[in-house]
């Protein structure tokens, strides 16, 4: 039960990042909020839960920003 709402968690902060992350630049340079929740959440909560999360958060990160595949996942 615990997967779903982490699942959608990543969504939102996936679309927080492809919408308004870019609009908070500072000297051409916008925060990554994605990863750092999902780094934040690799050294508090368990490992293997990011090792699911990250490369769905890089998939779903390069459909939405319009960037290619191998530049959100590598």
């Amino acid at each position: 039960m615990k997967w779903p709402p982490l699942i959608l968690g990543t969504l939102a902060l996936t679309l927080l990042q492809t919408s308004a992350a870019p609009a908070f630049e500072l000297l051409g340079v916008a925060p990554n909020v994605l990863l750092v929740v999902l780094c934040c959440w690799a050294v508090v909560r368990d490992q293997r839960e990011v090792l699911v999360l990250a490369p769905l958060a890089g998939l779903w990160l390069g459909l939405l920003s319009f960037q290619g595949m191998a530049e959100s996942v590598a």
